[in-house]
């Protein structure tokens, strides 16, 4: 199984760099970074801090954890990645997922709210297109004209897209339209199910290419390494607490990773038989800890 980590938080652009080189350092797969508009916490565009990551690291995958993409216009966002995907070498992958748990964004964007979910779906396909140079298909909400986007991705078919989302629809979306699912809040049993369901709707996919093509199974979740299990689990809560503003204690005992190396190299374990190919951890840490969190993390996978 592959590990990334998700950094969340503000940082000066060389400080930033600084933690990218250092991730990439320790072994790790994969830094990823989340997105909002409007957000309880401070947090800084997406590919703005990417591409600072980029320029400090030579081999890491970089994505999105994800990126709110019915926010955005398609020709935007399809601009935007190329550009980046060339400026990174071919290592971003574009984590895509609708929201809608802040709904100040989406009045802020001018965006339905109920809408989220059929504009993803809307988009997607279009932002492929104009990263292969094709016409874009027509849809309800946008109506984009062929489109030459230079520079290009490095890759003729664009970055990998993964799909985050815990509905019906999301599991749907990342099979027909995805090269990858990303769950969030999500045990072991939760994930194993939703990657057969994921399977299963992956072979009826409209698209014949799509559905003879593999999909990647992802998690996204937030972990602390300490000797002490009830006390990190304790601090996984205070952040979700933070976050998300509702009583988390019992969210954290289930769907989050706290405890010793061997407490969660167990949880790790678990995860791969249930069908996790990449893990993207957010450690829960103070500035002062992070760098200590990353280390114990980097040795989840020693022998």
């Amino acid at each position: 199984m592959e590990l990334g980590i998700a950094l969340e938080g503000i940082r000066p652009a060389a400080e930033l760099a600084a933690i990218a080189a250092r991730i990439e350092s320790l072994g790790f797969d994969s830094l990823w970074t989340p997105d909002h508009v409007a957000y309880t916490q401070p947090i800084a565009d997406p590919f703005q801090v990417l591409s600072i990551c980029a320029a400090a690291t030579r081999r890491i995958t970089l994505g999105t954890a994800v990126y709110l993409l019915p926010l955005r216009h398609p020709a935007h966002v399809a601009k935007q990645t190329a550009s980046l995907d060339w400026l990174c070498g071919g290592r971003l992958v574009l984590g895509v997922g609708v929201g809608g748990e802040f709904p100040q964004e989406f009045a802020a964007c001018e965006i339905p709210l109920a809408e989220r979910g059929a504009r993803a779906s809307e988009a997607i396909p279009i932002v492929r297109a104009l990263w292969r140079g094709a016409d874009p298909p027509a849809s309800r909400f946008f109506h984009v004209p062929s489109t030459r986007l230079v520079p290009a991705s490095p890759r003729p078919a664009g970055p990998p897209i993964w799909v985050g989302g815990r509905s019906p629809a999301a599991l749907r979306r990342a099979a027909w339209l995805g090269d990858g699912y990303l769950g969030y809040f999500l045990d072991a049993r939760g994930m194993h199910e939703r990657a057969q369901t994921l399977r299963e709707l992956r072979a009826q996919a409209p698209d014949g290419e799509r559905r003879g093509a593999a999909l990647m199974i992802a998690l996204q979740t937030f972990i602390r390494v300490d000797q002490d299990e009830g006390r990190a689990i304790s601090r996984v809560a205070a952040r979700l607490g933070e976050m998300y503003g509702a009583e988390t204690q019992r969210a954290a005992n289930r769907l989050t990773i706290g405890g010793n190396l061997e407490q969660c190299r167990r949880r790790l374990a678990e995860l791969a038989a249930a069908g996790v190919e990449h893990l993207v951890c957010s450690p829960v840490a103070t500035p002062d800890d992070l760098d200590a969190q990353l280390e114990r993390l980097a040795r989840l996978r020693d022998e």
